[in-house]
């Protein structure tokens, strides 16, 4: 595995671990802003609608002020940088953006009659909050706006999905290993420039926050709740775990940390269910889920890097101590730019104009 091929929009084969056939029927014709484009989940977004055969003339890279008419280059294909306006003329718009940016641009673009899938936690409250492989059914006809959960919730439901087809769990705790990924691009480099001065037997300087992130793991950076002691990533999953899976937060717990990794989070997950299950059934169930492969002997997460589905194994199977059901055990690992945020955007901006339309003229 080469570095420049798993940096943000290198050329790859990024869905051949899914099936994409019905999103890229969906957007092949419309017009799609990608907006935030110069960022990494940007720039997989670019990649991912190169991969879906999406025509260039259809596709218009947005970024801010400073960028406009610069070129990107992802997927193999270069885009000219436009300015926000130009959003405004599109029919869907993948907001690839920063909360506080998403809140303030994305009530402009639905009034202009774009369909909006938002990938930051501005909108997670009130817009429909989708998994694809969970709840397609919760975008409804009319809807303008969907909201991708954190990525950590993706790829921990995505995995656990398929074991809950018939009524939700007892409880879920996971612990999640993340990718240096999830911080963005100055992360990104951070990791690899401390990387070189390690190697080279230089002492490390922090490059990005006040952790060295090369060969290093830590709690997860976000700010600490000051009465239960758990950090902003801890408390997004309990809070959107919670309303996807319809669960109190007593039920749900999560330590998140940060590992050396470029892009892959790795979650270990225990999940407590209403009925008795067994190994067996529950690789079998694996085995056919969309958007999941089971590994038995990982997965690792070079496995799991640029890939669009997650993977699944270290399944394990025993009797509830706390009464009927099953405890399962597992390890879910997904790449925190694809199914984390870009691919399941995408799945979602699908979603919405099959169930609402492009309501313009092209």
């Amino acid at each position: 595995m080469r570095l420049v091929d798993i940096m943000p929009g290198a050329v790859g084969r990024r869905l051949e671990s899914v099936d994409a056939a019905s999103v890229g029927t969906a957007l092949q014709t419309a017009t799609i802003a990608v907006v935030g484009a110069t960022g990494a989940v940007g720039l997989e977004v670019l990649a991912l609608l190169v991969e879906l055969g999406v025509e260039p003339a259809r596709i218009r890279a947005i970024a801010s002020a400073s960028s406009v008419g610069s070129i990107v280059r992802s997927g193999g294909r270069d885009h000219e940088i436009r300015g926000l306006g130009e959003a405004l003329e599109a029919e869907v718009a993948i907001l690839a953006t920063p909360a506080e940016v998403s809140r303030r641009i994305a009530p402009e673009l639905i009034g202009a009659g774009v369909l909006v899938s938002d990938n930051s936690s501005a909108f997670r409250d009130e817009a429909p909050l989708i998994i694809p492989e969970w709840n397609p059914e919760a975008v409804r006809r009319g809807d303008r706006l969907v909201a991708s959960p954190n990525c950590t919730t993706t790829i921990a439901v995505t995995g656990i999905a398929p074991l809950l087809a018939t009524r939700p769990p007892i409880s879920l705790e996971i612990v999640s290993y993340q990718a240096i990924s999830g911080a963005g691009m100055p992360a990104l480099h951070a990791i690899l420039e401390e990387s070189r001065d390690l190697l080279a037997g230089d002492a490390p300087s922090p490059r990005w926050r006040h952790h060295p992130v090369a060969f290093n793991a830590f709690p997860h950076e976000s700010f600490l709740d000051p009465v239960s002691g758990a950090c902003g990533e801890e408390r997004k999953f309990v809070q959107e775990a919670g309303r996807l899976l319809r669960l109190p937060s007593a039920s749900l717990a999560a330590t998140c940390l940060r590992i050396p990794v470029l892009r892959t989070h790795t979650v270990a997950v225990r999940l407590r269910l209403p009925k008795a299950c067994s190994v067996e059934m529950v690789r079998t169930r694996l085995a056919s889920a969309p958007g999941v492969r089971l590994v038995e002997d990982g997965p690792t997460s070079h496995q799991a890097t640029a890939r669009a589905g997650v993977l699944v194994g270290r399944i394990r199977v025993e009797s509830s101590t706390e009464g009927a059901g099953s405890l399962v055990r597992a390890v879910v690992a997904g790449d925190q730019l694809l199914k984390g945020a870009a691919w399941n955007a995408l799945q979602n901006a699908a979603l919405l104009v099959s169930a609402t339309g492009c309501s313009r003229r092209r």
